[in-house]
């Protein structure tokens, strides 16, 4: 766009009446300008796309911290359950134990 632009202008100046090198050089400035903002469009979107990157790569490394900590939660539920199933099975074990010593 910069380039059909300055290509205008430089037109503009060739052997032509001034009402035509007037439009011309502002149709060239026009384009010059157009390419300046879609330029600076281009960049913008450029830094938005990596922002959105690094906040999605963070956002996936989160995901990954919390379903390891539900993991890890999940498997002390088991132990837990595991040992209170173990000891009241035990205090059962004792309890008719010392009813039977108490009986006889």
């Amino acid at each position: 766009m910069m380039l059909i632009g300055l290509g205008i202008v430089v037109i503009a100046f060739i052997d032509t009446p001034i009402q035509l090198q007037i439009i011309l050089g502002l149709i060239g400035l026009g384009f010059i300008v157009l390419g300046l903002v879609l330029l600076k469009l281009q960049q913008d979107s450029r830094q938005s796309e990596d922002k959105v990157n690094t906040l999605m790569a963070k956002l996936d490394e989160i995901h990954q911290e919390v379903k390891q900590g539900e993991q890890s939660k999940g498997k002390g539920v088991i132990i837990a359950d595991v040992l209170s199933s173990g000891l009241k099975y035990y205090s059962e074990h004792i309890a008719k134990q010392r009813k039977e010593e108490d009986s006889q």
